[in-house]
């Protein structure tokens, strides 16, 4: 019996085509009336050829329905039009407010929108960003107080990429204070003149338009710029080749130009000098006292940063026995807006 009240039924996609497209009351008289035709069909001329007749019904309507719903949909669209229409000019005051407030709304939503983009985007464009860290300091004392920096001694990045194969390349870079730079009767205070390892070229994606990434810094007295230093000291003349004096006192050929992005990055410089270079200027290139250097590090791809930070944390007390310091790593693209209790 179950089975026999099933066979009625007309078949249930054709029958849920119909519904899509007449979603106004007339689906249910349209749908009833086929649904006769088709028992009618059914008892004379058995299922077969009734779910035949009615699919055949169904495709043969389908295009007058898709005509129908799309001109009642652009009427109604006018209507909607017209209404407001007529509603603003009976209440304009009112609906100014009304328009007002949406716009501003929007236009919020859209500069926020944005904002948090961009806070979210720092540092994400360079290559391998997943497997590049910055090292992190912690100092934890007896009364339960701890104390974050990002500042590491001369030693450590040359001594984690020795002692940890997890660690594919360390880089160091620093900053000097402001310095004097001086080009002919060109002479700039500059507070951003970097210091870093010649791989550091290669392990972020800061692109070039002059110089080579390979050989940016391999001499010490290399030194790259950013596009907008170039043109601040050179106009249109080319720079590569010419000499910057700092501090009145050591001469650097430029080697590179940085070009100009719209990259959002933690990093600040206008110049990069190799790190050993310095020396020029009163800081330690080595040793493990003096903590005045950021480290970053690459790792493998398959290597777990978590577990490396367990093998690394008393990395420093190999070299200086009397350290408290432990390390961590810092996902690169977590120092911009997971940085807030790190200090330096």
């Amino acid at each position: 019996m179950k089975n026999g009240k099933s066979n009625i039924k007309p078949p249930e996609l054709a029958r849920v085509i119909m519904k899509i497209f007449l979603r106004s009351g007339s689906s249910h008289f349209a749908l009833g009336d086929l649904t006769e035709s088709y028992i009618y069909k059914l008892k004379q001329k058995g299922a077969l050829r009734a779910k035949l007749w009615f699919w055949f019904e169904v495709i043969y309507a389908l295009p007058g329905f898709i005509r129908n719903t799309f001109y009642w949909g652009i009427i109604m669209f006018r209507n909607y039009i017209l209404i407001a229409f007529r509603n603003f000019k009976n209440n304009k005051g009112y609906s100014f407010i009304n328009i007002a407030g949406l716009a501003a709304g929007m236009a919020c939503f859209i500069l926020i929108s944005l904002w948090v983009q961009n806070e979210m985007s720092y540092d994400n464009f360079h290559d391998d960003v997943k497997q590049i860290f910055r090292v992190v300091d912690y100092e934890r004392y007896s009364n339960g107080e701890e104390f974050r920096f990002s500042s590491n001694p001369a030693g450590l990045a040359p001594a984690l990429k020795d002692d940890f194969p997890e660690i594919l390349e360390a880089v160091r870079f620093t900053r000097a204070g402001s310095r004097v730079i001086s080009y002919k009767d060109k002479s700039f205070n500059e507070p951003y003149v970097a210091f870093t390892d010649p791989e550091f070229m290669k392990l972020f994606s800061f692109p070039l338009i002059k110089g080579s990434k390979d050989n940016a810094l391999s001499d010490l007295n290399n030194i790259v710029l950013t596009e907008e230093m170039a043109e601040k000291y050179f106009g249109d003349e080319d720079p590569v080749g010419k000499i910057l004096r700092i501090d009145n006192s050591v001469d650097y050929k430029v080697s590179g130009v940085i070009a100009a992005t719209r990259q959002s990055t933690h990093f600040r410089f206008d110049f990069i000098a190799p790190f050993m270079s310095i020396k020029n200027f009163g800081r330690p290139v080595e040793g493990w006292n003096s903590y005045y250097i950021n480290t970053y590090v690459k790792i493998h791809s398959e290597t777990d940063y978590k577990k490396l930070n367990e093998k690394i944390k008393y990395a420093i007390n190999k070299y200086d026995d009397q350290s408290i310091v432990e390390l961590s790593l810092q996902p690169l693209e977590d120092i911009h807006l997971k940085s807030g209790t790190i200090a330096g």
